[in-house]
């Protein structure tokens, strides 16, 4: 009888270890299952910081007929696999934002995160002009502005400047006004208003003559971390200018009739590059004859000068007086002003002498006249 008991004790022991091994509660946990709404955010991570205003929320519901709302107001549609995904405009600092999610049979779920916005410190550099023509000799100025980018109510900045123009080229930094002020550093508020404007001034040097074309200028600001770099432009065109003017600094000359009479020039290029096949002309008296020797300059370099001279010969019969003679050049590439010299004409000494002789005879014969006929 005893045995038959402790035979009938392991049964029942072993019918209780077997039932309690069995997932007897499989069914219970699928309809529980079906009756809990899940959410998951999957972007951006809980406690971010971003730098932009703007985010992407991402993330996805077990159940995608459910109606998910972002901070209460902002309904977004699930996709078929339960993902949703929409952007959100933060505001500076800290941002909480509550994602909820609800279907009609199953109790609500939510889950909240928080996303912090910082602006990120930068400075920003702009000039409305970075690009300015000038020949050479001027001087070149820009006018830059300086923002510092921030949050409001931040500490102010103070940035060193920094201008780098090409060799043997003079550069200032000045406030837009007074430009007389040489400045090497600014202090700079955050924010995102007007910032503060400089002038950047440069000019090569005043013996230098560089050729036509570009000569960036790069303008540095920097605070620590915080630094920008803006590259301006001088554009250097060229400049032609031709001048004539006589050797002697004398504006007259005397001149001879009928003999070849001589008077010097100087054609000078004042300009910063090389004129080309330089032609001399001339307006003068009718008859008149003037040559220029040498006629003709192939090329006439800048800050150089050639002496020219000008052969002037009026005419046997011209009467004595005073003339004028105008004298021109021209290039390729520009013309000289025009030259005017007077020109004191005498008669040659033989026909001096000839009038002396006309007046004499004519003297001699009124006497003649005067002793024969008073007599009577």
């Amino acid at each position: 009888m005893r045995i038959i008991r402790l035979i009938c004790c392991f049964c029942i022991l072993f019918i209780g270890i077997v039932a309690i091994s069995q997932p007897t509660t499989i069914l219970a946990q699928d309809d529980n299952s079906n009756q809990v709404l899940g959410i998951d955010i999957t972007a951006p991570e809980d406690n971010a910081v971003v730098t932009e205003d703007t985010v992407t929320l991402s993330g996805k519901v077990t159940d995608p007929s459910a109606t998910v709302t972002v901070d209460g107001f902002l309904e977004v549609t699930p996709s078929a696999d339960g993902s949703f995904s929409t952007s959100i405009q933060l505001s500076l600092g800290k941002n909480t934002i509550e994602v909820t999610a609800e279907v009609e049979g199953k109790e609500p779920v939510s889950k909240t995160i928080t996303v912090t916005y910082k602006i990120e410190e930068e400075l920003e550099i702009t000039a409305k002009y970075p690009k300015v023509e000038i020949t050479s000799g001027e001087i070149a100025e820009f006018e830059v502005e300086l923002k510092f980018i921030g949050e409001y109510g931040g500490v102010a900045r103070v940035f060193d400047l920094v201008a780098t123009a090409p060799k043997d080229w003079a550069v200032t930094i000045t406030p837009s006004y007074p430009k007389d002020k040489k400045i090497a550093s600014i202090q700079l508020l955050p924010g995102f208003g007007v910032g503060e404007k400089i002038l950047v001034r440069t000019a090569p040097a005043y013996w230098l003559r560089p050729e036509p074309g570009e000569y960036p200028i790069i303008l540095e600001a920097t605070s620590g971390e915080v630094q920008g770099t803006f590259e301006l432009t001088a554009v250097i065109s060229a400049k032609y200018k031709l001048i004539l003017v006589p050797t002697i600094e004398r504006f007259n000359t005397p001149a001879t009739a009928g003999k070849d009479n001589y008077f010097s020039i100087e054609v000078q290029n004042t300009g910063s590059t090389t004129i080309d096949d330089i032609k001399f002309s001339s307006s003068k008296p009718e008859d008149w004859t003037i040559k220029f020797e040498p006629n003709k300059v192939d090329t006439l370099p800048a800050d150089d000068f050639q002496t020219i001279d000008v052969n002037i010969k009026p005419p046997p019969k011209t009467i004595a007086g005073d003339y004028v003679i105008t004298l021109t050049a021209s290039g390729n590439q520009t013309s000289a002003d025009a030259l005017d010299i007077r020109v004191m004409v005498e008669t040659p000494t033989v026909w001096g002498w000839v009038g002396v002789i006309i007046v004499l005879a004519v003297i001699a014969g009124l006497v003649f006249i005067f002793r024969r006929f008073s007599r009577r």
